[in-house]
């Protein structure tokens, strides 16, 4: 937690792998295929599958690009939100 709030831009790139390591452990889980056009392509989770991806793609702009210190965490709390809901829709018997 201290390193979130003193350096959220290191710690941003270290959350967006250990959330893409995420996506990839389903998809190996799953199977690729299935993961994408049965989970994250589905009609009633498109929306939370953009929203997701396009937190990541923030995350990453914000500390890289634009290095500002409150959209990176804001863009963190909002990934991490996603995440939890990823990990209990997508995990077996969730």
């Amino acid at each position: 937690l201290p390193a979130f709030i003193l350096f959220p831009h290191k710690v941003s790139m270290l959350i967006n792998l250990g959330s893409l390591c995420i996506l990839a452990s389903f998809g190996a889980l799953k199977g690729f295929y299935n993961f994408i056009v049965n989970d994250l392509l589905s009609r009633k989770n498109i929306l939370m599958s953009v929203g997701y991806f396009l937190s990541i793609f923030m995350s990453i702009y914000a500390s890289l690009v634009m290095k500002s210190y409150l959209l990176t965490i804001s863009t963190l709390l909002v990934e991490g939100m996603f995440l939890i809901y990823y990990i209990c829709s997508f995990f077996p018997g969730g």
